[in-house]
């Protein structure tokens, strides 16, 4: 069972890489970087439709946000990060991962140098 969970996910990681999917957020949490680590918000509900595509991220939340990917940093079977530049050209990665706790729930996030955040998602 575990294997067939692992080439499911291994599968959904490696479509959304090179296909457009729809996600849409059911939670938004955000992170200030800081020296002793990340300080975590509190989870708060969000609704907000993420479109990921083989060049580019849009997230339709009150404030669009539009990111074009550069490179792969990282893919593992539940893991990809890529390097990217958001609309204004400011550097930035994005990542997406599963956690084996919590199937069919896919993680969408953006890390800049001082913040990160992350919408927990399911498919459209």
């Amino acid at each position: 069972m575990k294997k067939l969970l692992a080439a499911l996910l291994l599968g959904l990681v490696i479509n959304l890489s090179s296909a457009q999917s729809f996600l849409r957020a059911k939670q938004f949490t955000v992170g200030i970087k800081k020296q002793s680590g990340i300080s975590w918000s509190a989870p708060t509900p969000s609704e907000v439709l993420i479109v990921v595509e083989e060049t580019k991220i849009n997230i339709h939340s009150k404030v669009k946000q539009e990111y074009r990917k550069v490179s792969l940093l990282e893919q593992t079977k539940t893991t990809s990060k890529w390097r990217s530049v958001d609309a204004e050209g400011k550097a930035c990665n994005i990542f997406m991962f599963t956690l084996p706790d919590y199937p069919g729930y896919l993680y969408v996030g953006v890390e800049y140098n001082d913040v990160i955040w992350y919408y927990t998602t399911t498919f459209e």
